[in-house]
C-alpha cells in the first residue's frame, strides 16, 4: 500500500506487502486515535485515557495511562518518583530528603515515604532515613537491619548485632 499524508497523520505499509497500514501523528502534541481515525491533542495528567499513548507525560517517559488509588477508570498519571499538581500539569519528579517543597502533604511532592513538613521534605513515622538519603520502612521483629548504621530502622528502636530487629 502506498503512502498517505492528509489530516496532519501520516498513514503507511509497515512492511513490502503489507495488507494494512499504520497511522501516526505528524504534530509532536497529538496521537492517533483508532477509534475515531484522526489525530487528538495528547491528553494531561489525570484525564481518562486507554492508552499511554493517549498521554502527553508518556512522551517524556515520566507518565503512562494507569489506575489511581480510588480511581475507577484509567487516567494519565505519573510514573513512580514522578507527580504532577493538579490536571493538565506536567510530571515533575519528586523532592529527595531534605529538599525545599510547598505542598504540605503525605504526597506526591517528596520522594516515596517522605512528606512536606515546614517547607522540607522529611521521613515519616512508619519511616526512617538511610544512609542513601532515602526514606524506607521501619521494621518489625526478625526484619533485617544494619548493626551499628541507626536504631532507627527498627520499630523497637534496636537493631541486634545479629542484623535483625528485636
Amino acid at each position: 500500500m502506498p503512502s498517505s499524508a492528509s489530516n496532519n497523520m501520516s498513514c503507511i505499509a509497515p512492511y513490502t506487502g503489507a495488507s494494512y497500514t499504520v497511522c501516526g501523528c505528524l504534530s509532536g502534541s497529538q496521537y492517533y486515535d483508532k477509534y475515531q481515525e484522526a489525530c487528538m491533542p495528547l491528553k494531561t495528567y489525570n484525564h481518562v485515557c486507554r492508552d499511554s499513548s493517549e498521554c502527553s507525560d508518556a512522551y517524556l517517559n515520566t507518565g503512562y495511562c494507569g489506575y489511581i488509588p480510588g480511581g475507577s477508570k484509567p487516567v494519565c498519571t505519573c510514573i513512580y518518583n514522578y507527580y504532577s499538581i493538579g490536571t493538565g500539569q506536567a510530571c515533575q519528579t519528586t523532592a529527595l530528603v531534605g529538599a525545599a517543597c510547598t505542598i504540605a502533604d503525605t504526597w506526591p511532592q517528596c520522594e516515596y515515604n517522605s512528606y512536606c513538613s515546614g517547607g522540607t521534605c522529611t521521613c515519616g513515622t512508619i519511616s526512617y532515613q538511610n544512609q542513601n538519603g532515602s526514606c524506607l520502612y521501619k521494621g518489625y521483629s526478625g526484619d533485617p537491619c544494619t548493626y551499628g548504621e541507626t536504631n532507627l530502622q527498627c520499630w523497637s528502636n534496636n537493631c541486634l548485632s545479629t542484623g535483625v530487629c528485636q
